[in-house]
């Protein structure tokens, strides 16, 4: 496959990248809505001493961010 991003080539020749652009195109967009509300949420949890949620709800918050602003970025 080949896709064309600002006149750069790139080419896809792995099948776990395919895998995770199929991945990306499908990530609803509300899912950023919920991450946020979840990692507001994480706060709390570090507030009251269970550190280890917190730390698993920014990291898996932070990865659905990073792949809703990529959804916005690469396929508008």
């Amino acid at each position: 496959m080949k896709f064309i991003i600002r006149g750069v080539y790139i080419y896809i020749k792995n099948s776990k990248i395919a895998i995770m652009k199929n991945e990306l195109i499908n990530l609803p967009i509300g899912a950023m809505g919920v991450t946020l509300g979840s990692m507001s949420l994480a706060n709390a949890f570090g507030f009251l001493g269970v550190n280890f949620l917190k730390h698993l709800f920014m990291n898996l918050g932070f990865l659905v961010i990073i792949s809703g602003f990529l959804k916005l970025i690469l396929y508008p």
